[in-house]
């Protein structure tokens, strides 16, 4: 008899507990009735626009290390391409990422022909389409450019 009492006490503390003590601190009153998604656009922030670039060229691992014969290959390509076209860089950024030497090439072509660019990239993805572990977009942010 005894422990049914307790077990009464025990289930109306675990019912009236959160009743008494989990009260909002604040009532709304009817003019107060706002939700989140009413409030204005201005209060949130507002996401900024990662820039995109014509070309992103990344060289990542799974484990045991990148592509080295890739990304030898991708750089002396874009040495030469630059070397025939008499370009002293395409404004292209080099950045490392990885602990087993990842590393992206994000790609402007600042003060280069439309020809030219477009010419770059067809070549870029032929070349790079025999090799694994290699991702080649266009018109793409620069994922991992601190």
């Amino acid at each position: 008899m005894v422990a049914l009492a307790n077990l009464k006490t025990v289930v109306a503390f675990f019912i009236l507990f959160p009743l008494i003590y989990c009260r909002p601190s604040k009532t709304m009153n009817e003019n107060e009735n706002t939700s989140i998604t009413e409030k204005s656009p201005t209060n949130l922030t507002k996401d900024v626009e990662k820039p995109k670039y014509p070309l992103f060229v990344s060289f990542y691992s799974i484990g045991e290390g990148i592509n080295t014969e890739a990304l030898e290959k991708f750089e002396s390509f874009l040495s030469d391409f630059l070397k025939r076209n008499k370009l002293d860089n395409f404004g292209e950024e080099k950045i490392y990422w990885g602990r087993e030497g990842e590393v992206d090439y994000c790609i402007r072509f600042t003060n280069v022909s439309q020809s030219i660019c477009t010419d770059f990239i067809n070549q870029a993805k032929i070349l790079m389409s025999k090799y694994q572990h290699v991702t080649i977009k266009e018109k793409n942010e620069c994922v991992h450019k601190r």
